[in-house]
């Protein structure tokens, strides 16, 4: 499994998005799609629809519909990621 570097400016973002709770802070969030809010919070371009497709990936309630681990290793979005 890939370890995640702190120098990516996408997994930089993200973590601090998730961690600050910035998502819940735009108004009307519920009217922008996951890449527009991604967007809006100052994610690169070219890393919205490969971070949004992780994302989604992870999210699924049914754990039989949701990515294993080895299938979210694999992401595209984590191809370019550093390996510790």
């Amino acid at each position: 499994m890939k370890m995640v570097s702190m120098h990516s400016s996408s997994t930089q973002w993200l973590i601090a998005v998730l961690f600050s709770g910035k998502l819940r802070c735009i108004e009307q969030l519920s009217s922008l799609s996951l890449e527009q809010a991604m967007i809006h919070s100052g994610l690169p371009q070219a890393e919205v629809f490969p971070a949004a497709g992780f994302i989604r990936a992870c999210l699924h309630l049914n754990p039989e519909e949701r990515s294993s681990a080895a299938d979210l290793d694999a992401h595209r979005w984590l191809a370019n990621v550093p390996s510790c």
